[in-house]
């Protein structure tokens, strides 16, 4: 179960982007196809690394990122139609340039900011002003 490790790591980078008294709401992360990643193991895992501050009750949110690929003898791209045979369908050349569709990249963060106390509160400021995406 190699999406313990991933969204293990991700947390810790979370943490590590997070302003000092940030709390997160809500993590974006695009991942590709040729990961198989199980979404509803991701989610299991995410629950188990998040149960604390400042990632606690925070979402984990995906984006699919289906295969695309370019061939290296015939210069075609190409979305193979099944992810485990990636010759071209063009030439038949089975080393592609992948383009997409691999790897896990965290994508956006959004969290709750508190204000800084050294900063005097203007009356009319933006009440979501606390609100910040990353």
């Amino acid at each position: 179960m190699h999406e313990m490790s991933i969204v293990q790591s991700l947390a810790d980078g979370i943490r590590q982007h997070l302003p000092p008294g940030a709390s997160l709401v809500r993590a974006v992360v695009e991942v590709g196809s040729l990961e198989h990643l199980d979404e509803d193991v991701m989610r299991s895992a995410w629950d188990a690394v998040s149960m604390a501050p400042p990632l606690e009750g925070a979402a984990l949110a995906g984006r699919h990122v289906p295969v695309s690929a370019r061939c290296r003898h015939c210069d075609h791209g190409y979305a193979p139609e099944v992810q485990a045979y990636l010759a071209c369908p063009r030439c038949g050349e089975a080393r592609p340039d992948v383009l997409a569709g691999w790897g896990v990249t965290l994508r956006t963060l959004e969290a709750d900011v508190p204000p800084d106390p050294g900063k005097a509160e203007a009356p009319d400021e933006d009440p979501d002003r606390n609100h910040k995406e990353r």
